[in-house]
Formats: structure tokens, sequence, C-alpha cells
């Protein structure tokens, strides 16, 4: 009983936390639908449209019970499938429990909601039905402004992908594909031997759209989903997007040769490490001043009573421990060291004591309290 309360009270607890984290901060901050791993489990937490009893890993299934709002079933391994919902936004966090052979992730919800592999680390690549997901692809997207631009890459040739079609929430936007501008059909650009759609789309009256892209209707897994939250977008400029904003999603991300990580791993590293730094001289200046400091007082704590001492010692001790230091610091007493100063001063104090003047304030105190 106690345990089964436990576990309650940490799912509702989690639950809670991933409520507050939705309503704080865009859907971008939460909402990652790439990734690299190549085994095991990987957790994410994912916008929804709806609810949803199954879906895919790679090319294997999955499904929930009926009644069951926290666990699902791949095989007979059991997972955690989540929801978690903030009024209109609808979020669910799903625990894969291998990624091994599964270069995309289908959800099956009133709009299809995926995750995929990067590209560089797919391992079949030369597998037909899937979609080529890029570094530089943001399949989760806050733009600055009014207007963003979309990207889907996929094999085929333009007369082998009669049945690709595209939507926006309900609204068909295109089906089939062209090189030309043949009416009701997806435009698309040859690269060797793949395809590439590209749309630049504007809001609506919806806070967050869904824009999805199958190869078929009749495998709908094989999708590629695009989440947009228009909620802090701004109207465009008179004079265009500007090209030094991180809203303006018409410019490619380029990504250098030389770097590995993915741009938003090297934008948290840079300052991180620029932080690390600034902390590290404030923290050695500190220590510095400190050790002036902690020179004067010792000088002055030698001259004082033992009470005065003893007063002061711990918060020079503390004043030194509240540095945070990554290192020892070599200049600093050891603890017997201290002690053996603090049993030297108290004796030098209280033989400051047994002098006349002394002996006077002891008479005078001892008439005080003998009357």
């Amino acid at each position: 009983m106690i345990r089964a309360a436990s576990g309650c009270l940490v799912l509702s607890l989690a639950l809670t936390a991933f409520i507050d984290q939705v309503k704080a901060v865009g859907i971008c901050e939460y909402d990652k639908r790439t990734y690299v791993k190549q085994e095991g489990p990987v957790h994410f937490k994912l916008v929804r449209s709806g609810k949803y009893k199954n879906g895919y890993f790679g090319e294997n299934p999955f499904y929930s019970m009926v009644l069951s709002q926290d666990v699902c079933y791949f095989g007979e391994v059991a997972f955690r499938c989540v929801y978690a919902d903030d009024g209109d936004i609808l979020g669910t966090e799903i625990a894969v429990p291998d990624v091994t052979d599964v270069d995309a992730i289908f959800i099956d919800s009133t709009f299809p909601v995926t995750a995929h592999r990067i590209e560089k680390y797919v391992l079949n690549t030369v597998f037909q039905n899937r979609f080529i997901v890029e570094e530089d692809m943001r399949l989760t997207q806050c733009p600055d402004y009014k207007q963003t631009t979309l990207v889907w890459k996929f094999p085929g040739t333009v007369a082998s992908r009669t049945t690709f079609e595209c939507f926006r929430d309900y609204t068909m936007l295109c089906r089939g594909t062209t090189t030309g501008n043949e009416n009701g059909k997806c435009v698309v650009k040859v690269e060797g031997e793949n395809l590439i759609h590209t749309r630049v789309v504007t809001p609506n009256d919806n806070s967050i759209d869904f824009f999805y892209c199958r190869l078929d209707p009749a495998t709908p897994r094989y999708v590629l989903t695009y989440n947009v939250d228009w909620r802090a977008a701004a109207d465009i400029p008179a004079g265009g997007i500007p090209t030094d904003q991180k809203g303006a999603e018409m410019l490619p991300i380029k990504v250098t040769e030389k770097t590995e990580s993915a741009p938003e791993d090297q934008a948290i590293k840079e300052p991180t490490e620029k932080q690390s730094a600034t902390e590290e001289h404030a923290i050695k200046n500190t220590t510095e001043n400190d050790s002036e400091d902690l020179a004067m007082q010792d000088k002055t704590e030698k001259d004082s009573a033992a009470e005065v001492l003893l007063i002061n010692e711990p918060i020079r001790r503390r004043s030194v421990m509240g540095l945070g230091k990554f290192e020892p610091d070599t200049n600093t007493t050891s603890v017997d060291e201290e002690q053996q100063e603090i049993i030297t001063e108290t004796s030098t104090s209280f033989g400051r004591l047994l002098t006349e003047p002394g002996l006077t304030l002891m008479l005078l105190l001892y008439t005080v309290l003998a009357n």
C-alpha cells in the first residue's frame, strides 16, 4: 500500500512539473523530436494533437491497454507513456525502451507525432520509405516572426512518389509531386536520388500548427511532422525579416565540417564555458581578498579576549568554506594548526586576566556576586 501510494505521488509530481514547464515556456524548450542515439532507451517529452493508443518504433508496433493512461507495450515489454496536458496544449512523455534499428518513431495521434534519428547516425540508409532529417532541420519551431520555412527530404523520383501528400492540421495542402507548377501537386526539387519539398508558411488562428507530409496514405507511419508554435511570433517588419535574428527561419542553419555537435549543443557549450571561466575568476579574486582579511583578522584576534576569539573563529571558517573552491587552498591553515592556535591564544588571553588589572576585575566581580 505504502509503495503504491509513493509511486502515485512520484507520478503526480512528475506530471505537475511537466505541466508547469509547458505553461512557462514555448514548446521548443521540451518538444525535442530528433535523436542520435543508436541503441538503448530514449526518453521524449512531446507535443501531441489528441489521444493515442498505438504507434510504431521503426517497423514494429506498440500499443496501450484499454483504460491505461501511463503504460504502453512494445511486444511484451512495458514502458511509460503518460499524458500531460495544459489547456489547449497537449503533451506526452514516452520512454522508448530501445532504439536499436529504430530510425523513426510514429505516434498515431489526431495528427501524427514523429521523432527521427539524424541522418548521419541512421543505420539503414538504403531503406526507401523514410524521411531524411539533417542536423540543421528543426522539427519543432518557435519563430520570432510570423513566417517560417519547412523542408521535407525523402528518397524517390517524381514518377515514384505520386501518392506523396502534405497537410496542415486537417487541411490537405498538396498531393503528388511535380518539378513544375501543376495545380494541387507538391512542388519538389530533385537532389541526387532524393526529392525535397519546401513550404513557406504563416500563421492562421491557431497558436500551434501541425504540418505533416507522408509518403503514402496506405502506410501512414511513413510521415514527418513539423510543430510550429506561433505564440511569440511578431508581425513581419516592413523591411522583411532581419537576417541576424533567430526568427529568420528562411535562412538555413550552417553546420561547419569541424563541428560534430548539434547547433543547440554548441549554443549551450559556449556560454557555459564562458560562465565557468567567469566564476573561476570571481572565486580566485574572492579567495585572495578573503586571505588578506583573514590575516588582518588573525592579528586582531591575538589581542582580543578568549570570548571574542571563540565567536569570530567559526565565522572565519565559514567565510573560507563559503567560497566553494574547486581546488584546495594551500595557504589555509590545517584544522590541527587552527585548534593549536585557539588553545595558545586562549591561554595567552587567560594569562592576561591574571595580571594586576585582571585580578582587580575578578575581585570586583566576586564581590558583586557574593552580595
